[in-house]
Parts: structure tokens; sequence; C-alpha cells
């Protein structure tokens, strides 16, 4: 323990043999380490970058039970960030121990307190409540602030949120006399992950209703300060797709689906990987299509989300990042269908067997959700389903533009079919209605407001993505015309310059 905690703390990378005869050895002296071996060694091989295998992860997990009631604050703290830090999901019982053992110790400093939530927050752990409350009454009494404990914890409390809303709002009460910590001047110095984390924390403030009516007005005055920072650091990551992400828009799109890949949401910049929201190039009667507009029941369409190792721990179960962020979605109106990188990469490359794949994962999410008209359905009939997505969003109508001659123009022909598709969707937005009238006459008025809202901010955001998508296919046109008239400039050019160098060649002397 202590060999590698001197090479971390120094800064120097041992050699991979010398590490792995430290790890081996470990194993066998396991019951001859105290709390403060156990964490410095996690902690050491977190610094380094060093996953500690099965092995020894197993047999010091064991031995960190055994003297759980040797642990001090500092121990616990430092154990719980190693292990987020190495992505390595602790078992209930470890957890357990070390919750029942900080209750007992009640001395966590503000570093302790910051790390320890963002650990639990990173391992996707929801943390004990009387957990929560004693660490947010020790914060109170502590006097010793930073920038990226403040940052922590508010990125521990969007993840509060998910199941523990109250406890979560009393997080941020207590965080709010100090949001002066944070400033623009520590934004531009901080890293990307914690720019991440602020701007989740952000969202969570725009979309969560159990955080967003308790926000104190000096939350809401750092979020319109450092709100847009954030956002704009969100938005500029690179969001190039894998060779398997693509892989899955293809199959889909051979499956008659219409795939828009990378889409953006305009309301909390999260970067959806595949957007199917309409179909593309199936050939469907206008009465099927209502059905499907009446049966299927996806609010924003279908958001499929080609999740990488970066989106698991080493278990592979979500990280903290991604159940925040598929939380979000949800809130926002998306059906989100996850696609495991483990379970598409053991495919064949055969199409069939991916195809049958993608039908299998819609099915389950429709059995989730309790959708009986998706289960009955066939693969065949997966277009069909499409279309019905495109039918339960709110799309402009003729007079709006979208459907005007000028602009059609301008529109490919498969463009053209589609914007023909949501007209004829029109017919059974009366219905539509109707049913939800029914509906709300059984809902109390709070939750009829509320459901209207959500309604409205769903409209919103695919009116937004509408325009988007209609103002990058006109840049698109233009910068075609552009490069057409280039070309006929240069050809006339090219033209000129031969008749040019003809008429000099009949003036030469013989």
């Amino acid at each position: 323990a202590n060999t590698l905690w001197a090479f971390a703390t120094l800064g120097l990378q041992p050699g991979s043999s010398l590490v792995s005869a430290l790890i081996t050895r470990s194993v066998v002296v396991q019951k001859d380490f105290n709390p403060q071996d156990i964490a410095n060694t996690f902690w050491a091989l977190a610094s380094l970058g060093v996953q500690p295998g099965k092995q020894l992860e197993d047999a010091l997990n064991q031995q960190a039970i055994v003297v759980q009631h040797e642990f001090n604050s500092q121990n616990i703290a430092n154990l719980l960030w190693a292990l987020a830090t190495l992505g390595l999901l602790p078992n209930k019982q470890l957890v357990s121990a070390l919750t029942a053992q900080a209750l007992v110790r009640k001395d966590l400093n503000p570093q302790d307190i910051s790390n320890s939530l963002w650990a639990f927050t990173t391992l996707g752990i929801q943390p004990d409540t009387k957990l929560v409350a004693m660490m947010t009454d020790a914060w109170i009494v502590s006097g010793n602030f930073k920038s990226q404990d403040i940052g922590n914890m508010l990125w521990a409390a969007c993840f509060l949120s998910i199941h523990s809303p109250t406890a979560a709002c009393q997080l941020i009460r207590v965080l709010a006399p100090h949001h002066n910590t944070i400033t623009l001047d520590d934004i531009q110095k901080c890293n990307f992950h914690y720019l991440n984390q602020l701007h989740q924390f952000f969202v969570a403030c725009g979309v969560d209703e159990s955080l967003r009516t308790g926000l104190p007005v000096s939350i809401l005055a750092l979020k319109e300060t450092l709100g847009p920072a954030c956002h704009q650091a969100f938005v500029n990551e690179d969001t190039k797709p894998s060779k398997s992400q693509q892989q899955v828009s293809q199959t889909l799109r051979g499956m008659g689906l219409f795939v828009t890949d990378e889409a953006r949401c305009p309301r909390s910049g999260y970067s959806i990987d595949m957007m199917v929201h309409t179909n593309h190039s199936a050939d469907d009667s206008g009465m099927r299509m209502q059905q499907s507009c009446n049966t299927l029941k996806m609010s924003n369409g279908w958001a499929i989300e080609f999740d990488g190792p970066w989106h698991f721990l080493e278990c592979r179960e979500p990280n903290g990042a991604t159940l925040i962020k598929r939380h979000h979605l949800q809130l926002l109106g998306y059906s989100l269908i996850s696609i495991p990188y483990w379970e598409w990469d053991n495919l064949k490359k055969g199409a069939g067997e991916r195809e049958e794949y993608l039908w299998s994962r819609i099915k389950a999410y429709a059995d989730v959700n309790e959708d009986t008209d998706i289960l009955k359905a066939t693969p065949s009939e997966v277009p069909t389903m499409a279309t019905g997505i495109a039918g339960t969003l709110a799309y402009p109508s003729e007079d709006d533009g979208y459907g005007s001659s000028e602009q059609s123009q301008l529109l490919p022909p498969g463009q053209l079919k589609r914007l023909s598709c949501q007209q004829q969707q029109h017919q059974c937005w009366p219905n539509q209605e109707l049913q939800q009238q029914q509906q709300y006459q059984s809902y109390p008025p709070q939750q009829v407001q509320q459901t209207q809202i959500a309604q409205h901010h769903r409209f919103l955001d695919m009116l937004q993505l509408q325009h988007q998508l209609q103002w990058q296919h006109q840049q698109d046109m233009h910068a075609q015309l552009q490069w057409q008239h280039k070309r006929e400039v240069e050809k006339q050019r090219h033209i000129a310059q031969q008749y040019h160098r003809q008429g000099q060649q009949q003036c030469l002397p013989i």
C-alpha cells in the first residue's frame, strides 16, 4: 500500500511488472490491511489509472467489511472516490458498512462530503437519506468552501432529485448562500467534466419540476450567470459517431425508418445519437397512418442512444452521468431506447440479425411501457409505427410556412413526402384532443395543468428542431448552388483562355 501510494503521490508511473507483483502480493496479505491501507491502495491505483483486477478488488472489499468499524471519515471518502474513479461498483454490503460508519463518525469535512457525494453520483448509487441529512448538517457548520466542492455537490443534488427530491432540495438550499464561490473565472479554468456536471445541474433546474419549484433566488442567479458558458462548452463537445453507432443508424434506415444522427435537443443541449422522428420511404395509406397515430403513445419519437464503454462502470452498469441524461430526456418527453455496445458487438455482421435485435429492443421498450399495440406488431410494421410517432407531434400547419409552395421547391423529394405525411396527420388531431379532454376529466386540476405545460414544452422543442432542420437544408442548398456557380465560372474562364491561346497561335509568324 505504501509503495503504490508513494508512486502516485510523486506522480511516477511504475512498470507493469512491478504493479503486477504488488497486486499479487496484496492479495496474499489482504488480512493484514487496515482501513488506511485499503483506502491508500485503491486511491493510488485510481491516481495511476491502473485497474486492480477482480481478485484484488474482491479481496480488499471483503477485508474492508471486516475492519469497517476502524474506518475514519477520510478513509471512507478516499475509498469511495477511488472506486468511483476506477469505475468499480462496490457491493451493497460494503456500501451499507461505509454508510453506517460515516453516520457514527460525523466528522466529515467539506472535501470529504464533496468527494463522497460525487462518488455516489458517479457510481449511480442513491445514498441513504440519513447520510445526506448528516452531510448537509456537517456542511452548514463548516467554513472552508471551494468552487470544486460546490460544483460536485450541485451535481450530486441533480442525481438525488431522481429518487430523493426532498433531500436534493435541502442540499441546494444549504449551498445557496455560497453560490458566489463559483465565478466565471473558475469556469474558464475548469476541465470539461466539471462544466458538464454544472450543465446537467442547470438542465435539471429547468426540466425537473421537483427542483424548479423550490430553487432559491441565488441559485437562479447562478444559472443565469454561468449557465450560458456551461451550455456553450457542452454543445461544443466533439460528437463524432463511432463505427458501431454508424452501423446501428444504417440498420435502422434499412428497416425503412428515417434517422437523424446526432440530433441536438434544443432545450437541454443533449446530443441524441439517433432520432427516429418520421417515416422516409414507406408508402402507407392515410387510414393506416391515423391508426398508428392513435395507438402509438410516444411523445417526441424514439431517441436511440448507442451507449459506448464510457457510459458504463466496469460491471457494465450505467454510470451517474448516463442515468442523469436518461432521466432528463424522459422528462422532456423522449421515448428513450438504449443500445449497449457489448450487445451490438456480439451480433453477427448480417443485417437480418441486427434488424431483429433492434426490433426486440423496441418491443422491450413497449413491454415496459405496457404498449400492447407495439407488442402485437411485426418487424415489417416498424415503418408504420415510426410514422405514428410523427403523428403524436404538433407539427406546424401549411400556413406556418412548412407546407408553402416556395419552401417546398427547396426540399428534396424525400422531405416533400414527409411534409405531405405530416399534413395528413393533422386530420387525426381532433380525435386526439377529444381523447385527451376525456382523460383530463379524471385528473386533478393541478395535474391537468402540469400535463398541459409539459405538452407545450414538447411542442416548442419539436418546433425548434423542425426550424433547425429546415434552416440546415437551406444552408446546404445554398452551398450547393454556390459550388455549381463556381464550377460554371471556372468552366467559362477555361473556355475563354483556350480561345485566347488559339488566337495568339494564329497571329504567330510562320
